[in-house]
């Protein structure tokens, strides 16, 4: 297939134009690529990634003003650990002018710089991304040592969320809902109830808080799309922002998945259960102190290491409960040891028992 250890970013352009590289009449295909990108590569796992519905909303209007026409920016990671971060944007006009298109760009970041979303999420949030291209330029564009950056401003958490009408028991319950999704292999779908063009950039400042209170083995298996037309089962990907109505009441085909209808005020399947609440907790509790946050995902990532070594197996939710109440012990919570010691202990017992498991020092 291909290799992209060497330079570990690579881009792919895709549109509607006179002629392409894997085809020489008019119609979609892709326009431009990086040298490390292959043929087969290129059908196998981006062509499927490459597409576009606009809102039901806008069409329905007939509106062409393609500028109220919101964007999608989606993460994917692919089957051999390669993740696809791209965005897809309306075009009114192809290059005949007289029927509308989309423009995608993808950026195909290889598995050895993957981690780099775990511990700098934003700069993967905020990448910059082409337009639009002219096919006199040429098909080859450069591959790259790191993503280009629009300009971006820190938005604080709480604001955020109050934006949003998003209150502690509704972010509790997304939190949940994204872990127990990427440990069920469910989906979550989210409508928030904003004009559709804001859509994509609310759901972006929306991934960034809840990034921020993820897990770091949740994250390395997060991926998302913060505009789609309507709920469907997207591989590669576990949290979809879609258009306000289209989440129809009583729709089988996602019946065991989480829906957060802000627009009708409809949750299902998100209530908070047990499993994961205590981590929950203090996620929440330090949503404004990212830097004592990170000290438990640090810790938790420490001490998961050891039993996922493999890196197979998928993250448990109660098991950050548990890295919480040892971490909150070691940093000196006399009264939570007194009040949980059964839990802790059993806690120690079963993390410092695998070969090459828990190496803090003992609490």
């Amino acid at each position: 297939m291909s290799s992209l250890s060497n330079t570990p970013i690579q881009q792919q352009l895709y549109t509607r134009e006179k002629s392409g590289i894997f085809r020489t009449t008019e119609g979609y295909d892709t326009i431009a690529r990086s040298p490390g990108l292959d043929d087969g590569y290129i059908k196998k796992y981006l062509h499927p990634l490459c597409s576009y519905d606009a809102p039901a909303e806008l069409v329905s209007q007939g509106e062409k003003e393609e500028s109220l026409y919101p964007e999608s920016l989606q993460l994917v990671r692919l089957d051999n650990r390669d993740v696809v971060l791209g965005r897809s944007r309306y075009v009114a006009a192809d290059f005949t002018g007289l029927r509308s298109t989309f423009f995608t760009h993808n950026y195909v970041i290889a598995a050895t710089l993957a981690e780099e979303w775990v511990h700098h999420y934003e700069r993967w949030l905020n990448a910059s991304f082409r337009s639009s291209y002219d096919p006199e330029q040429g098909t080859v564009l450069d591959a790259l040592n790191e993503l280009p950056q629009e300009p971006a401003v820190p938005a604080d958490p709480l604001t955020v969320l109050g934006e949003l009408n998003i209150d502690e028991s509704l972010f509790r319950q997304m939190l949940g809902a994204i872990m127990s999704a990427i440990h069920k292999h469910r989906k979550v779908y989210i409508s928030l109830n904003v004009p559709v063009i804001e859509l994509p950039v609310q759901a972006k400042k929306l991934i960034g808080v809840l990034m921020q209170t993820l897990p770091y083995a949740f994250r390395r298996r997060l991926g998302f799309t913060t505009y789609a037309k309507e709920p469907e089962s997207r591989k590669g990907m576990q949290l979809l922002f879609v258009e306000s109505g289209s989440i129809r009441t009583g729709d089988r085909n996602i019946e065991r998945d989480y829906i957060f209808d802000l627009s009708s005020g409809r949750i299902q399947s998100a209530q908070a259960g047990k499993s994961g609440q205590i981590y929950i907790d203090w996620a929440w509790r330090h949503l404004n102190q990212p830097e004592r946050l990170r000290e438990l995902l640090e810790f938790a990532d420490q001490g998961q290491a050891g039993i996922d070594a493999a890196g197979e197996s998928l993250p448990d939710p109660g098991q950050y409960d548990e890295w919480t109440l040892l971490f909150r012990v070691e940093q000196g919570d006399e009264q939570l040891y007194r009040e949980q010691q059964g839990m802790i202990l059993q806690s120690l017992l079963k993390h410092l028992r695998p070969a090459g498991g828990w190496n803090r020092r003992s609490v």
